[in-house]
């Protein structure tokens, strides 16, 4: 199992060369197989980006139930708030997650920010 822990990490960090993964290292989340689990990042919708699977999630492992956006408590024009992504463990083992912020309609621009996960389902 740590083999492929190992394995799966390097693979996960060695595909991309995008500097923004570089600063954003991935956090490890850690759940039961069976057991829902949120991803909360912070977004604004108002300036066009949004948060997307960067790469197709393994749905042996994880499975994606809802994915919603949640202003903040403000009256404030163009203000943020967050993207919520709930997911449910289906095997143990180990899981990437990988989300990239853009804009969806420009294809040729580097995503704003990505964020990865690496879920450890006992």
């Amino acid at each position: 199992m740590k083999k492929l822990f190992l394995t799966l990490l390097i693979v996960f960090f060695a595909a991309s060369s995008c500097p923004a993964q570089k600063s954003n290292p991935a956090e490890m989340i850690e759940t039961q197989k069976g057991r829902k689990f949120t991803i909360t990042l912070p977004a604004n919708p108002t300036t066009g980006y949004q948060w997307q699977l960067a790469k197709p999630l393994n749905d042996k492992m994880v499975k994606l139930i809802s994915s919603e956006y949640i202003a903040d408590d403000t009256m404030l024009i163009g203000s943020g708030g967050k993207q919520v992504w709930k997911f449910k463990a289906i095997k143990d083992g180990y899981a990437a997650i990988a989300f990239k912020y853009v804009r969806s309609w420009d294809k040729k621009e580097e995503p704003a920010d990505e964020k990865y996960f690496i879920v450890n389902i006992k």
